[in-house]
């Protein structure tokens, strides 16, 4: 789990501790690089893998709508170009 996450509650750790449980079941290849909580919304930075194919962005967003459903909250998902 991401270590440098200070601002976020208990509820909103935990909360993406799950999203990445799914991501790890369903999508190796995605990965969360951060989290961050602003207004109650959860937003979170994933590597570019998340936008290979419209099958994994259809995907990733599933996940988080069920992660969502499941806590509650707002859950916002970004994708974070890699640097060449």
């Amino acid at each position: 789990m991401l270590q440098k996450n200070t601002n976020l509650t208990e509820l909103q750790t935990a909360v993406v501790e799950a999203y990445r449980q799914q991501l790890a079941t369903h999508l190796p290849s995605v990965e969360i690089l951060d989290a961050f909580a602003t207004d109650g919304i959860i937003e979170v930075k994933l590597n570019d893998a998340s936008m290979q194919d419209y099958s994994t962005m259809s995907c990733v967003a599933k996940l988080s709508i069920e992660v969502e459903d499941r806590f509650n909250v707002t859950l916002l998902p970004c994708t974070v170009p890699m640097e060449n």
